[in-house]
């Protein structure tokens, strides 16, 4: 019997045109036997015309989240799935029609429990590919795995851009506390039921970048629900970390670069302007980012994230929060 693939597709005030080129993309697939659950977390009017349609369809299932957030949605998808292999897809991204066919391939060749992918990433007037595997490989073990996901310029952190066997995640749900930063976390405690880890060269993923995704909006809670997701982390990897010095090393480096974004896109905003230096002296007074800051050792960041973190570990704020409202400005201007 052929595998069943499913794809668990939580939507939320979609955008009709990333939709419909989404969920085409899942429908057209050279592998035939899949299936796409699309968890309604709260659709816009727009959509429930699209969505009554696919409902309608023999392998599209649509269920109501009585709930709120993508955790809770793909909780549910998970859940509602029937397939042998599951893959997470965000609503506004897309795969390549022979996405599920690669993927598979490796999962049955290498018997493997996981099969990561590259991606693309695209923006409104062009695309650029995202190659951490530059040719297909097999990581040794999960915490093999687990060095990449720490550097989080690598990629492979994310819940969509793999195909993962369903019986190694039936009782790992996504912390639905979290609401940044939760693939990352989840991946972290999900890789540890993961005995063959592949990686695959080919960027069969679309991830459509959004000014206005939840990483990049200001939000006046941005620092304690990042906060929230690194304590998360570190409690999914203290036995690996007590044993690990090298993994220790990286999960500082990994929450030194989050405080980075909230230097960045909270405290260097300019909605926070009056209290821009202060939320920042307020920042680096928290335990876990201090010992982050103090024991980060600066591998996998670029030379923009390298200056301003230098200038924290020297306790030269005033330095750290300049450069971030200039990464700021340089953000706006990209817009």
């Amino acid at each position: 019997m052929k595998n069943l693939i499913s794809i668990i597709i939580p939507v939320y005030r979609g955008n009709p045109v990333y939709f419909n080129k989404t969920i085409e993309s899942c429908l057209n697939q050279t592998y035939q036997n899949v299936e796409v659950i699309i968890i309604d977390n709260g659709c816009n009017d727009v959509l429930q015309d699209t969505l009554s349609e696919l409902n309608n369809k023999d392998n599209v299932t649509v269920v109501k989240n009585s709930k709120s957030g993508v955790c809770s949605g793909r909780n549910l998808g998970v859940k509602t799935a029937k397939g042998d292999y599951i893959m997470f897809l965000d609503a506004d991204d897309w795969i390549e029609s022979n996405a599920c066919e690669i993927l598979l391939n490796h999962a049955v060749e290498a018997e493997a429990d996981c099969v990561i992918c590259n991606y693309s990433r695209d923006y409104s007037d062009h695309s650029e590919k995202m190659l951490h595997y530059i040719r297909d490989t097999m990581y040794k073990d999960w915490k093999d795995y687990l060095k990449d996901l720490l550097n989080v310029q690598a990629g492979v952190g994310f819940c969509w851009g793999k195909l993962i066997k369903a019986s190694t995640i039936e009782n790992v749900l996504l912390n639905e506390a979290l609401s940044l930063a939760e693939d990352a976390e989840y991946c972290a405690r999900a890789s540890q039921n993961w005995n063959v880890i592949v990686g695959d060269e080919h960027p069969l993923v679309h991830y459509i970048f959004n000014n206005q995704s939840a990483v990049r909006k200001f939000d006046t809670a941005y620092a304690d629900k990042f906060l929230l997701s690194m304590k998360a982390v570190e409690e999914d990897l203290k036995e690996v970390m007590a044993e690990d010095k090298n993994i220790e090393t990286l999960f500082y480096n990994f929450v030194s670069y989050h405080v980075l974004l909230i230097l960045v896109n909270y405290c260097a905003h300019p909605q926070n302007k009056d209290q821009a230096m202060s939320s920042l002296n307020t920042l680096m007074k928290n335990d876990l980012f201090k010992r982050a800051i103090k024991n980060s050792n600066y591998n996998g960041m670029s030379m923009t994230r390298k200056v301003p973190l230098w200038f924290l570990k020297h306790k030269m704020n005033r330095f750290a929060l300049l450069v971030g409202q200039v990464r700021q400005k340089q953000f706006s201007k990209s817009k």
